[in-house]
């Protein structure tokens, strides 16, 4: 059986090259029509898919919500064996180093961030210092 969400491009009305382009990242705004087309298809709200509006719990036929779902993704050996060695030496579970990932990665960027800007801004003094000699 072909579940809703594998046919809704037709459906919609919408070419595979402009589903694959939306996928991708390749549209940087989509047109109206094309969100409405989608949108109705899927029976959300548009601005659900603009990101306007939280995405409702989204339950499959006979599949009750839960707090927690499967995460299907391919990771290198290294990441695997990363994440069981971590997560031996620190005695938690693996599942719980992947939650708090996405948390940990931006703290880490704009840590980052934030050490740059002030690298740069020294960097700014001292030139400005080397042009009032």
């Amino acid at each position: 059986m072909v579940s809703r969400l594998q046919t809704w491009p037709k459906r919609a009305r919408i070419d595979k090259q402009t589903v694959w382009r939306l996928s991708a990242g390749k549209v940087t705004r989509p047109r109206d029509r094309t969100i409405k087309q989608i949108a109705d298809v899927l029976k959300v709200d548009p601005r659900v898919l603009t990101g306007e509006m939280p995405a409702p719990n989204v339950t499959h036929e006979s599949e009750p919500v839960t707090s927690k779902s499967q995460l299907n993704l391919r990771v290198s050996d290294a990441a695997r064996n990363a994440l069981i060695l971590v997560a031996q030496r620190y005695g938690v579970e693996q599942s719980q180093i992947v939650e708090i990932a996405p948390f940990l990665f931006c703290w880490a960027a704009e840590e980052s961030l934030r050490q740059r800007k002030e690298r740069v801004l020294k960097v700014e003094v001292a030139c400005e210092s080397a042009r009032n000699l």
